[in-house]
């Protein structure tokens, strides 16, 4: 649930948009992760077929984002999702940045 509101809030995504933005974009995420499920031993294969899936959802995410601006944010997205459950973990760990 904080992931879709971030991202959501992240890429500003009107509801239109986000009704066409999730189920391109959870397929991507799934595809992802079953290649890092199938343990591939081509370290190079297995970048080649990520960035194949990622080149897949930019082609998908540009007629609903509408700008190279978002579709790239949307495709850098899940690194700043992790950067920020990291910072808040730290924070009520008691640590700060």
């Amino acid at each position: 649930v904080y992931k879709v509101q971030f991202i959501t809030e992240k890429l500003n995504l009107t509801k239109a948009e986000a009704e066409l933005f999730w189920p391109v974009y959870n397929e991507a995420k799934k595809n992802i992760d079953e290649l890092v499920k199938s343990r591939m031993t081509d370290e190079i294969q297995f970048e080649e077929n990520v960035l194949a899936v990622k080149k897949k959802l930019k082609t998908e995410l540009m007629p609903i984002l509408k700008s190279d601006e978002r579709v790239n944010q949307a495709l850098k997205i899940d690194r700043e999702f992790l950067k920020a459950i990291r910072v808040e973990m730290m924070r009520r760990k008691g640590f700060r940045s």
